[in-house]
């Protein structure tokens, strides 16, 4: 069901807000009025409405108070032509179209997106397809069927019949058998062999609740009171008791937390204690304990119904009609004429047809981006349960390695507008039998550079969404992935550094930091880590892209320290190249930090690690180790260099990380445009500096301009004698 608003807009017959803006058209005068809307059943307007901030309401309010001005919802629908994803091609020939909302609130503006799929399925399977109830024990038992499926069918899923780990310390005993909420916990001595296990993820917040402690732990085995627990917790409980399953972990009821002791010998453990569950109920979108479960009871049964739109026929362009050739047509032969709103062309609407809506970002919201989703500890926690039951804002949402669902899509997501691609893929090789196969020397192997095995890609990726993560304390930055880096290791034969892999550490190395902030009161890892800095992780060197050439090698590796802290140094040879940095504090934050390099030929571009670079005292020794010579895999006429920036510490020959650098082929030394540079290639194709042309410095400029007390000893390269190669420490 459609509101007339919406009727109007998707059929082209709006008003516009402007007449220059062929596809700009007035929605609902205000929040109020779209909320108003879906309450009255139009599921695209509930669609847009769930997709909110759900403090967008009291935003809303206080603007009206303070501006006394009405908040204006505008929609505008257009092509899908800014949004490059690789399921594209398999859509274009379907058509697609995405409608955004835009609510102004006061000075801020909150986005709304649906996709308009064009829909081939016939009637008659679509007929097939009926609303959902909405009742919890529905839900429930939806949830029952996801498990037992899982299960039976799932071949990607199965493992072992799962026993309790080694050192399992202890768990909570559920008496799903009685009738009343009996609940104690046992220790490991009193487990029944192999008895399933489920645990929970949820977020602590900052409230106060009943924990496990060593002054209440005597009782504890006794009996837990349910009514002093907190909500999420007796949600948990209670699905446990449903679902017929006698144990139920939770960490701040089963880890003992007045002591530092048991915390240590339990959080290694916990990787093992998810992987071997049952299945893990997942408090997604509470914010703390006194959520609980179950706050998608509170929704409008059109949530959990699939929408489709028939636009009418009023005499625009049909799909079969328009060719290449067509003015209404957007990037001939990319889009296959797809009509699509565009400067100096009347929009006379949307092809006429069925078409699906897709909320493209309803995982991502409401799992990824969740409260619980942005915590780091969750990270593992998902990747390792062989199951996850999400209790998400507006419905459960199911995530195995088979399957990924929720209640409005209960056989898995759609393989429509990017949504299943969107919803990234739990990391199957923990559950395979990957392994990553050593083939050569211990040495050799540490400086590999040729293109990253599938278990290290999937380590990468990890990591990547554990640093987009938040954690409370910092000293758990390696202890809340300590499971998964154990689990990890099983499948690795090599030594596990702080965070990363003793193996093909050239690309592991060559991390960055998307965008730097303060860096850690305590180290937990060595500089070269990615642990030693806060922050989102990016790739200075892209997995794709194709390495030409390893400029150093690391010739030993000494480190030391547990999954929870670690410390050590590599042993490097290569090159120093001295260079001055400088800070614009004007500039992008990504490009204040600027060394000028005498040695590189063209301009290079610092990615600090932390922003104590806008403390620092440049006076001080910094050097560029160039490590790599690469091409974008996009590009590979043009080499590009990258490496590491180092900060000396004063003692000989030993440096600290401080960030990465990469050059840029548009950019000469004084980081103006090079000359040769063209952006248009249809022009002229781009001949950027070649290979030969990268550095600058030969071996008496750099033994002339490298001093004694930056490197342990030197050598010449043994071939042509043209640049030292300097022997030191990074820490």
């Amino acid at each position: 069901m459609l509101c007339s608003t919406c009727k109007k807009i998707v059929n082209a017959s709006s008003e516009r807000i402007d007449e220059n803006e062929n596809s700009y058209f007035r929605h609902h005068d205000g929040l109020r009025a779209l909320r108003a809307a879906a309450e009255s059943g139009c599921q695209l307007c509930q669609t847009l409405l769930d997709q909110l901030p759900e403090d967008l309401g009291q935003q809303v309010d206080n603007s009206l108070h303070n501006e006394g001005d009405q908040s204006i919802a505008e929609s505008r629908i257009s092509k899908d032509s800014d949004v490059q994803f690789t399921l594209d091609d398999l859509l274009s020939d379907q058509g697609r179209y995405v409608l955004d909302v835009r609510v102004n609130v006061g000075r801020g503006t909150s986005l709304a997106r649906v996709y308009f799929v064009r829909d081939e399925e016939s009637h008659t399977e679509r007929e097939r397809l009926r609303p959902r109830l909405t009742g919890l024990d529905d839900s429930l038992g939806l949830a029952q069927d996801w498990i037992n499926t899982c299960l039976t069918k799932h071949i990607q899923c199965r493992k072992p019949d799962v026993k309790l780990v080694h050192n399992f310390a202890r768990v909570l005993e559920v008496d799903f058998e009685s009738q009343d909420h009996s609940l104690r916990l046992v220790e490991g001595s009193e487990i029944l062999e192999g008895s399933r296990y489920i645990t929970l993820s949820h977020c602590w917040g900052g409230i106060s609740f009943t924990k496990l402690t060593s002054t209440n732990y005597k009782s504890f085995c006794q009996s837990i009171s349910y009514e002093a627990l907190p909500k999420t917790f007796r949600d948990a409980i209670d699905i446990t008791r449903l679902l017929s399953v006698r144990y139920l972990w939770i960490d701040s009821l089963c880890i003992v937390q007045d002591t530092i002791e048991d915390w240590q010998n339990q959080a290694p453990q916990m990787g093992q204690i998810y992987h071997n569950s049952w299945c893990n109920l997942a408090a997604t979108a509470a914010k703390d304990g006194r959520d609980g479960l179950f706050r998608f009871l509170d929704r409008r049964p059109q949530t959990l119904e699939p929408l489709f739109v028939e636009v009418a026929d009023m005499g625009q362009p049909k799909f079969h009609e328009l060719g290449d050739s067509d003015p209404t047509s957007f990037e001939p032969g990319a889009w296959r004429g797809l009509p699509h709103p565009r400067e100096n062309t009347s929009w006379q609407g949307m092809a006429p047809g069925l078409y699906e809506c897709i909320d493209r970002d309803l995982w991502f919201r409401n799992v990824s981006d969740s409260p619980l989703g942005r915590r780091a500890w969750v990270v593992q926690e998902r990747l390792l349960a062989p199951r996850v039951l999400h209790f998400g804002r507006g419905q459960l949402f199911w995530e195995c390695n088979a399957l990924k669902a929720c209640e409005l899509y209960p056989d898995g997501l759609p393989d429509k507008a990017d949504l299943l691609s969107s919803a990234e893929l739990k990391c199957q090789e923990i559950t395979s039998c990957y392994e990553y196969q050593s083939s050569s020397s211990i040495t050799e192997e540490w400086n590999i550079i040729g293109p990253s095995p599938r278990i290290l890609q999937s380590w990468h990726d990890v990591v990547k969404n554990y640093s987009r993560a938040n954690l409370t304390f910092e000293s758990d930055k390696l202890a809340a992935l300590a499971g998964l880096a154990s689990v990890f290791a099983e499948r690795i034969p090599a030594a596990y550094l702080g965070g990363i892999w003793a193996v093909h550490l050239p690309r592991q190395l060559m991390w960055a930091i998307r965008w730097p902030s303060q860096p850690p009161e305590k180290l937990m890892a060595p500089s070269w880590s990615w642990a030693s800095a806060n922050g989102e992780l990016r790739n200075t060197v892209d997995i794709d892209d194709i390495i030409t050439e390893r400029l150093a090698s690391i010739r030993d590796i000494k480190c030391s320290g547990s999954l929870l802290e670690a410390s050590g140094h590599l042993l490097f040879k290569g090159r120093l190249i001295p260079c001055v940095l400088s800070y614009d504090a004007e500039a992008r934050p990504d490009k204040q930090c600027n060394p000028l390099v005498r040695g590189l030929e063209r301009a290079a571009f610092v990615q600090p690690d932390t922003d104590s670079f806008r403390q620092v005292e440049f006076s001080r020794s910094y050097f560029c180790l160039p490590f790599l010579i690469f091409y974008d895999a996009t590009e590979p006429s043009t080499p590009e260099v990258a490496g590491l920036v180092l900060e000396f510490t004063k003692e000989k020959g030993t440096f600290r990380r401080f960030g990465a650098f990469r050059t840029n082929n548009a950019m000469d030394r004084d980081g103006d445009r090079h000359p040769d540079w063209v952006y248009d290639e249809s022009v002229q194709p781009r001949t950027h500096t070649q290979y030969g042309r990268v550095f600058l410095m030969d071996i008496e400029d750099e033994l002339a301009e490298v001093d004694e007390q930056f490197y342990l000893s030197y050598e010449p390269t043994p071939a042509k004698r043209t640049f030292a190669n300097f022997t030191f420490v990074i820490i």
